[in-house]
């Protein structure tokens, strides 16, 4: 277990820091520590006021594990300057092994084996603590999002869900995850196996420990593993706009993005600021780079898709490997491209004989997520999996209601060139308006009901051209 690592447990301090770490870590010792009668050791109580970031049971828990450690095959119970090093190299620069071995005690008290619970706990833990380290952050306080325990649950169980899920793994993600009870307990190779697969659990954890004892200088993850991070996102007024996105959900969703997409978002259509409009959410779409689609139905299921390239009119399916389709709630999890087909992206509009909507995969009018361009309905079909992304039907019914829809560009924001023009006449360029622009009454009319737009804003061109084209897609049905 644990890949290539060495499984080496007794490994001297000098293999784990640099000179000028120990010097540091012996500096951290000392301010620790109580002189006793022989030699200076950690007491309890200055641990855990030391480790101050960190919930009082888990830095309880880690002291307990320090004391506990064997060194040269004895039993220690008082943290000397050489055992807290080697006890900090296991923690910060460790194997997975050694790691594992670390988080078994911490979460059951020293037993051979943790329950689910005892893990979902801690990994809780590690989030929220994760979350306090990124708030100083310009990209977090870039942000207006809740954070509640659901949401944290919800990121826990889906990091756990290689160690909780059982069967096949093809079905994972399928269904909501689920805690074992406590008499299905993980042993140390059960724990240590998740741990090797889970990266994003890894890096978290590197950070949340590298910032509690401050040894490396970068002020990073002592491991030199990247870390998840935030997006930064600009030009909104948070006044007016509340986002159906949770901190845990934005971390997830961003952590499964391209990396040279996850350093920017901005907010390109929500109909909470511009009405149930199909006109537009494609008007402000179309042309603008890779997106994230957030739906959130009547029913209070969440989901989406990732378009790895610009929305653009097409009869046919476009796109690449690199969309897929998500879930956020009830749960976390990704479905990305199975190889079937090519089938990932469709957008067509005022085509009488071909589906007039956006939608993800599947094949035309099953597809694995759909928005009708009458925009107040959707339907996500499933069989029980969608072709294109392998992906179970999103929400409860096949058919669906929209209650908020929200769509992100993601990366450096697109710059607009000839290309993204490209098969649209000059009229059309000119005459590129909203509906409601053009018919005063029916914008006051919508208003009226409460189904107008919230906010004018700068508009960018609505590709809607008027004639279909003539190619068709040939569709191939697994069922």
């Amino acid at each position: 277990m644990g890949g290539t690592e060495s499984k080496d447990h007794d490994r001297d301090e000098s293999n784990y820091f640099s000179d000028e770490e120990n010097v540091k870590i012996r500096e951290i010792f000392s301010n620790l520590c109580h002189t006793s009668k022989k030699q200076q050791v950690v007491q309890s109580t200055d641990f855990v006021k030391y480790c101050e970031i960190l919930p009082t049971v888990l830095s309880e828990g880690l002291f307990k594990w320090m004391s506990s450690s064997s060194l040269d095959g004895k039993q220690y119970h008082d943290i000397t300057c050489q055992h807290f090093i080697q006890c900090l190299g296991k923690l910060l620069r460790g194997t997975i092994t050694e790691r594992c071995h670390i988080v078994l005690f911490v979460t059951s008290d020293g037993q051979t084996t943790s329950t689910g619970d005892q893990l979902v706990k801690f990994v809780e833990m590690i989030l929220r603590v994760f979350q306090h380290d990124l708030s100083c952050t310009k990209e977090y306080k870039s942000w207006k999002l809740i954070t509640t325990d659901e949401g944290y649950h919800r990121l826990a169980l889906n990091i756990l869900e290689d160690l909780f899920h059982s069967g096949s793994s093809k079905d994972k993600g399928m269904k909501i995850p689920t805690i074992p009870p406590p008499s299905q307990p993980f042993t140390e190779t059960e724990i240590e196996d998740w741990m090797s697969k889970s990266s994003m659990f890894l890096q978290i954890m590197d950070r949340v420990f590298s910032r509690c004892f401050k040894i490396s200088s970068e002020g990073g993850n002592s491991s030199g593993r990247s870390c998840p991070r935030l997006p930064l996102v600009t030009d909104i007024d948070w006044s007016k706009f509340t986002s159906i996105l949770d901190l845990p959900s934005l971390l997830y969703l961003n952590s499964t993005l391209p990396v040279n997409l996850q350093t920017e978002w901005r907010l390109l259509f929500s109909n909470c600021l511009y009405g149930d409009s199909f006109v537009q959410l494609i008007q402000r779409i179309v042309c603008h780079g890779p997106t994230v689609i957030i739906v959130k139905d009547k029913n209070g299921h969440i989901f989406g898709g990732f378009a790895n390239e610009s929305w653009k009119k097409n009869s046919n399916f476009y796109g690449d490997s690199n969309c897929y389709l998500y879930q956020i709630k009830p749960h976390l999890s990704v479905y990305t491209p199975t190889g079937y087909n090519q089938h990932y992206l469709y957008y067509n509009q005022h085509v009488t004989t071909l589906p007039n909507g956006l939608g993800f995969g599947g094949q035309l009018e099953y597809f694995g997520l759909w928005i009708d361009e009458s925009f107040s309905s959707g339907h996500s079909k499933a069989g029980p999996r969608n072709t294109t992304y392998g992906s179970p039907q999103l929400s409860i019914t096949p058919e669906f209601e929209i209650d908020t829809i929200e769509v992100w560009g993601v990366g450096p924001e697109k710059k607009r060139d000839d290309d993204d023009d490209e098969g649209v006449t000059d009229e059309e360029l000119a005459s590129r308006k909203s509906i409601l622009d053009k018919d005063p009454g029916a914008k006051a009319m919508l208003s009226l009901i409460g189904r107008g737009p919230l906010s004018e804003g700068l508009r960018e061109g609505d590709e809607t051209a008027d004639s279909p084209e003539e190619t068709k897609n040939t569709v191939i049905s697994l069922f």
